[in-house]
């Protein structure tokens, strides 16, 4: 189940990458803006915002949005401000689509669509690219979706523990570094098990991503006699007494557990951070 590639290496990898791309494409923008304006607040602004969440834009999605998109909002002071900020949006809002469900990243789509209006004013007499920036958004946040959606909707397995690999490269792309950990023997399990323990990994990682604030989390999967343990924990934001927050799909994890005849707890460890434990019963004749 490991990765030849490990998922911490290949997170490292991106985040260079984004930085690269944040400062080629950058200089580049700064000098097109400074010829214009002279090295003053305007072009230093406009730049750091456009182009610099770049860099960030795996670790924090949603920063780097807010980011671009105030970018946008600067183009009646410089109508170069859009042309230049359309990039790393269009990179943002895959990143997005990658990262949230279908729901919230329709809501950042509607959100970067009105940054396009700032191109047409301040009076909104001309048209300005409002129409063919918006056009380009659609089709790439939507393009992503559809191809989880193609994927969802293909006659193929449900997903298990054997996709663990592929999730958790998913999550490094996304700017979350998974450690994972494997005791005992692995062993074929139940079909519902196996979804179940998946999934529930799957939104653990994805309560990470967005609400602790971390680049790392840790997965542990125990195969013990007649049971198997599935653990996600991180060294985010939480801290001990600390009440959980609605809607980070707590329910549905402990529902999922249930289903299997097993049972989940999830809250802030002492040390500070966050986990998530399900235990999953698998009768040995099962295995």
């Amino acid at each position: 189940m490991r990765n030849p590639v490990p998922p911490g290496q290949r997170a490292r990898v991106w985040a260079v990458l984004d930085l690269c791309a944040a400062a080629g494409y950058g200089l580049p923008a700064w000098g097109m803006l400074a010829h214009r304006h002279g090295p003053g607040i305007l072009a230093a602004a406009g730049t750091s915002l456009a182009c610099l969440p770049l860099a960030w834009r795996r670790s924090h999605p949603l920063t780097a949005f807010a980011a671009v998109l105030s970018a946008f909002w600067l183009t009646p002071l410089e109508p170069l401000m859009a042309t230049l900020a359309l990039p790393p949006m269009v990179a943002v809002l895959y990143t997005l689509a990658g990262a949230l469900r279908p729901r919230p990243a329709l809501v950042m789509l509607g959100l970067a669509l009105t940054g396009t209006l700032a191109t047409a004013l301040p009076d909104l007499s001309r048209t300005g690219a409002v129409a063919p920036y918006s056009l380009i958004f659609i089709v790439a946040l939507l393009g992503v979706l559809r191809e989880d959606g193609d994927q969802d909707a293909a006659p193929a397995p449900l997903p298990g523990l054997a996709g663990l690999d592929a999730l958790i490269g998913r999550t490094a792309r996304a700017g979350l570094e998974v450690e994972l950990a494997v005791s005992g023997a692995a062993r074929d399990l139940p079909a519902g098990v196996d979804l179940t323990a998946y999934r529930i990994v799957q939104e653990a990682l994805t309560n990470v991503i967005k609400h602790a604030g971390v680049s790392r989390a840790r997965v542990a999967l125990a195969y013990q006699p007649g049971e198997l343990v599935v653990q996600v924990t991180d060294e985010g934001r939480a801290r001990p007494g600390q009440a959980l927050a609605a809607g980070h799909g707590l329910v549905g994890m402990r529902e999922r557990a249930a289903a299997c005849g097993g049972e989940l707890r999830a809250g802030p460890l002492p040390q500070g951070g966050f986990e998530v434990a399900a235990r999953l019963p698998c009768a040995e004749d099962g295995w």
